[in-house]
């Protein structure tokens, strides 16, 4: 159980949509809403020395549906440490984009990774940047989408979706990744 308390209250038609923990469960969370205070309920039990990240989404709003203007990440670990790996970057898009990432688990992941829900996703800001943070050693592939399509399955002949010039990204001896560009076409096919 986490328990998040801000300093205005929350307009509890964002909740669901504004909060999100990181990388996804097979069950969401349960968000349990009391005045200024969101409870964060774990469905199963947390694998260990995994680092989790609370994702508080910019579509989240106060009572007078004022958006906050940057996403907010916090962590925690079931673990000794909380992992220090980021990646970030623009995507370039003429409509709201998100960023979705994979942690590649083997080889055969590397190229069926699509096929599952996104590990992580985050909304990008007006101007495009994203950043992942907390962030384990390891591969990871990573592809902007429109906003509408964000946390989902990649279906690659009916989604418009971007790419980045990179085949994956390596956390590893290097922890930071800075500067990916994505493109996201203005259709299928462009």
């Amino acid at each position: 159980r986490v328990e998040l308390i801000f300093s205005e209250f929350i307009d509890v038609n964002s909740i669901n949509k504004g909060i999100q923990v990181l990388p996804s469960f097979t069950k969401t969370p349960e968000l349990i809403y009391k005045g200024k205070k969101i409870i964060i309920e774990f469905p199963d039990s947390l694998a260990l020395n995994q680092t989790y990240i609370i994702v508080i989404d910019r579509s989240l709003t106060d009572e007078n549906k004022v958006k906050i203007g940057k996403g907010i990440q916090v962590a925690f670990s079931t673990g000794d440490k909380i992992d220090d790996g980021l990646i970030s970057g623009n995507v370039i898009s003429s409509k709201m984009a998100s960023v979705n990432l994979w942690k590649i688990k083997d080889d055969a992941d590397m190229s069926s990774f699509y096929k599952r829900v996104p590990d992580y996703t985050i909304n990008a800001t007006d101007n495009g940047n994203f950043e992942f943070q907390f962030l384990s050693p390891g591969k990871y592939k990573v592809i902007g989408v429109e906003s509408s399509s964000s946390g989902s399955i990649l279906f690659p002949d009916r989604m418009v979706y971007g790419l980045p010039s990179r085949a994956y990204i390596q956390i590893g001896n290097e922890k930071k990744v800075n500067n990916v560009q994505i493109k996201i076409p203005d259709n299928r096919g462009g």
